[in-house]
C-alpha cells in the first residue's frame, strides 16, 4: 500500500510539473519582471543609476540580478523564459542535493512539488525575488552540510555572502542566517565558532552590501539611495495589498491577520507538521537527518514570519517558506516503522496524496496549452496595443512618461524600448500619504522634471484599471498634472483602459 502511494505521488506531482512547465515556455515578460527589466534596461542603455536617476523602492541586489538577465536574455520574453527555466533547474538540482539525504523519493517529490507551487503561480510570480533569494539559501544551506571538514573559514565566509546577496533582495531575507551558521559548527566550542564561524560569515555578508554602497558612491546615487530608505520605505510599508494606507491600530491588526493567513498556504501546515510527527516520532532516521529535519523548521518559521517584516503579503512573498513547507511535507513518504506487536493504521502518505490532488489544479495558462489557446494577452492586449503604437510614432530623441504602476505601461515601453521621460516609472507614490513633506516635495520634483523633459508622450492607465491606493490620507487628484495633461497635450488614442497623449503642436 505504501510503496503504490508513493508511486503515485511521485508520478502526480512530475506529471502537474511537466504540464506546467510546458505551459511556462509560452509566458510573456509581465507585471514587476516587465517594470525591473525595464529600469536595468534604461541602465544598460542610457547609463542610468538607480536613485540618482530612477526612483525606485528596490535595493540594489536586486537590479544587479535583474541586470544580468537582461543582458543574457536580450530582453525577449523567449530568452527571459530560457533563463527561469535555468535557474528553476538549478533550484530543483539543490533541493535535490539537500534532500537526497532523506532517501531519493523524498528529494525527488519535494523538490518538484516546490517547482509546482513557484510554475503554478502564473506568470506574474516569474523571477521574483523570493525565487532569487532562495537560490542564495539552499546555495548556503549545501555549504553548511557539507561532509567536509577542511577551509571551514571559506566556508564560513561563502555562507555570508550569499546571505549578503540575498540581503541586497530584500533584508528579512537573513532571517534564518544565523541558525545556517549554527548548524554548520553545532559541536564546535565558544571560540572556535566566533573564530571559524561568526568572524568569516560577517565578512562575508559585509562584501556585497559594502560594493553596492561603493558603486552607488561613485555613480552619485548613494545620497538618493539613503533618502529613499530613510523617508519613502516606511511610507510604503503602511500600504496593504489591496492598496489601503494603515496606521495605528488598524495596521496591526492586519499584519496580525495576514501573518496568520500564511498568504493562503496556511493549510500546508496539516501536511508539514504529519511530515515532521512521521520523521521525528514514527521512522528510523539517523541523528544527523533528525538535525537535517529540525533545521527544516526553524527555516519555515523564519520564512513565514518574513513577509511580516516587510508588511507586504503576496502570494509570492510566501514561496521560500513553502520551499520548506513542502520538503517537511514531502516526509510524510518516509516508511513508518511499527512498534513491536504493533500494526500502524496511520497512512501520512495518503493524506500528503488527497492533498496534492486537491491543491495543484491546472491553472489558465496551463488549460490553454493544452487545449491550443496559446497564451494570454497580457493586459488583455492593452500592453502590445500601447507598444505597437509607440513603435510606430517615436523617433530616436523622444521620451515618454508612464502614468501607470502594474498596468502594463512600463511593459510596453519596455517592448517598445521607449526612453524615461523623468525619473518616475510609477505615479502611485503620488496619491498616498499626502500631508508628508516628503511625498509633496517628490509631486514638486515629479511637475518639474515633467515640465523640463516636455516627453513627447504620455501614457495614463485610467481609474477602471489602475491599482489606486485609498484609505486615510490618499487622494486620486493631481491638479498641476491634470493641467498640463489639459493644456499642453492631447490624446490620440486609446483603448482597453488607457489613453495616449502627445504633446500639443507635434506631429
Amino acid at each position: 500500500m505504501h510503496k503504490i502511494v508513493v508511486r503515485v505521488i511521485l508520478a502526480a506531482v512530475a506529471g502537474l510539473f511537466i504540464l506546467n512547465l510546458i505551459a511556462s515556455l509560452q509566458w510573456r515578460i509581465q507585471h514587476d519582471s516587465s517594470i525591473l527589466l525595464y529600469i536595468t534596461w534604461m541602465m544598460d542603455h542610457f547609463g542610468s543609476v538607480p536613485y540618482r536617476d530612477i526612483f525606485d523602492i528596490n535595493l540594489p541586489g536586486t537590479y544587479l540580478f535583474y541586470f544580468l538577465i537582461g543582458k543574457i536574455s536580450g530582453y525577449t520574453d523567449l530568452g527571459v523564459r530560457l533563463v527561469d527555466i535555468v535557474l528553476l533547474a538549478a533550484i530543483l538540482f539543490m533541493s535535490f542535493q539537500w534532500m537526497k539525504k532523506f532517501g531519493w523519493k523524498i528529494a525527488l517529490c519535494g523538490s518538484v512539488l516546490w517547482g509546482l507551487t513557484y510554475l503554478s503561480l502564473g506568470p506574474s510570480s516569474s523571477l521574483q525575488r523570493e525565487y532569487l533569494i532562495l537560490l542564495a539559501v539552499l546555495g548556503s544551506i549545501l555549504i553548511a552540510d557539507s561532509e567536509r571538514q577542511k577551509r571551514t573559514l571559506l566556508k564560513s565566509f561563502a555562507i555570508g555572502l550569499l546571505f549578503g546577496i540575498a540581503f541586497l533582495l530584500k533584508p528579512p531575507a537573513i532571517l534564518a542566517f544565523p541558525f545556517v551558521v549554527f548548524f554548520q559548527f553545532r559541536n564546535a566550542g565558544k571560540m572556535r565558532f566566533l573564530r571559524h564561524a561568526i568572524m568569516p560569515a560577517i565578512v562575508g555578508f559585509v562584501v556585497p552590501a559594502s560594493s553596492a554602497l561603493l558603486y552607488l558612491y561613485a555613480r552619485g546615487g548613494l545620497a538618493q539611495f539613503f533618502d529613499m530608505v530613510w523617508n519613502y520605505l516606511p511610507l510604503y510599508v503602511h500600504l496593504t495589498g489591496n492598496h489601503e494606507a494603515l496606521s495605528g491600530l488598524a495596521w496591526i491588526k492586519y499584519l496580525s491577520w495576514e501573518t496568520l493567513l500564511l498568504g493562503g498556504f496556511l493549510i500546508w501546515l496539516i501536511p508539514a507538521a504529519i511530515g515532521v510527527y512521521v520523521a521525528l516520532r514514527k521512522s528510523a532516521i539517523s541523528e544527523s537527518q533528525r538535525r537535517r529535519v529540525k533545521l527544516l523548521i526553524v527555516l519555515a518559521i523564519c520564512y513565514a514570519v518574513y513577509p511580516t517584516i516587510s508588511g507586504q503579503f503576496w502570494d509570492y512573498h510566501y514561496l521560500i517558506f513553502f520551499y520548506f513547507a513542502g520538503q517537511l511535507s514531502a516526509l510524510c513518504i518516509l516508511g513508518i516503522v511499527p512498534r513491536t506487536g504493533q500494526n500502524e493504521n496511520l497512512r501520512p502518505e495518503v493524506i500528503f496524496l488527497i492533498f496534492i490532488l486537491f491543491w495543484f489544479r491546472p491553472n489558465e495558462e496551463v488549460l490553454g496549452a493544452i487545449m491550443g489557446r496559446g497564451v494570454s494577452p497580457v493586459k488583455s492586449g492593452r500592453v502590445d496595443a500601447i507598444a505597437s503604437f509607440l513603435v510606430q510614432h517615436l523617433q530616436p530623441d523622444d521620451t515618454v512618461q508612464p502614468l501607470d504602476w502594474t498596468g502594463g505601461a512600463v511593459n510596453a515601453m519596455l517592448i517598445a524600448k521607449a526612453r524615461l521621460a523623468t525619473p518616475f516609472p510609477y505615479d502611485f507614490y503620488f496619491y498616498h500619504d499626502t500631508s508628508n513633506s516628503y511625498i509633496r516635495g517628490l509631486r514638486k520634483k515629479f511637475i518639474t522634471d515633467l515640465l523640463r523633459s516636455r516627453p513627447r508622450f504620455i501614457i495614463q492607465i485610467t481609474d477602471r484599471d489602475k491599482p489606486w491606493v485609498f484609505g486615510e490620507n490618499t487622494t486620486d487628484e493631481f491638479r498641476q498634472l491634470q493641467s498640463i495633461l489639459d493644456t499642453s497635450y492631447r490624446a490620440v488614442a486609446g483603448g482597453n483602459g488607457y489613453l495616449l497623449y502627445q504633446k500639443n503642436n507635434d506631429r
